[in-house]
């Protein structure tokens, strides 16, 4: 109940943080929520996720590095916000 109650009191913010998000940067988020960590530019992924081409997720990537929204470590790619991850889980999946 704690956990839905600090989602909710977020909400506004990181709806906020979304709505200035390309919808290719959504699609990386989704893929990163589902699981994906590394292999971004593989074609499976690229189609299964509607990333554009390989090239385009270096971009994304970069720019949602510098949002500060996901942190890279080695070849991993994860949430830099904890709390951002299971918000975007529970509102912007579908």
């Amino acid at each position: 109940m704690a956990i839905g109650e600090l989602l909710d009191q977020t909400t506004p913010l990181f709806q906020n943080e979304t709505e200035k998000l390309s919808p290719y940067q959504m699609n990386f988020l989704r893929a990163l929520v589902d699981g994906v960590r590394t292999g971004f530019s593989n074609a499976e992924t690229l189609q299964r996720y509607n990333l554009g081409t390989s090239a385009n997720v270096v971009r994304l990537r970069n720019a949602l590095l510098q949002k500060e929204l996901i942190e890279v470590n080695g070849k991993e790619v994860s949430f830099a916000d904890p709390v951002f991850r299971l918000w975007f889980r529970r509102e912007m999946m579908f």
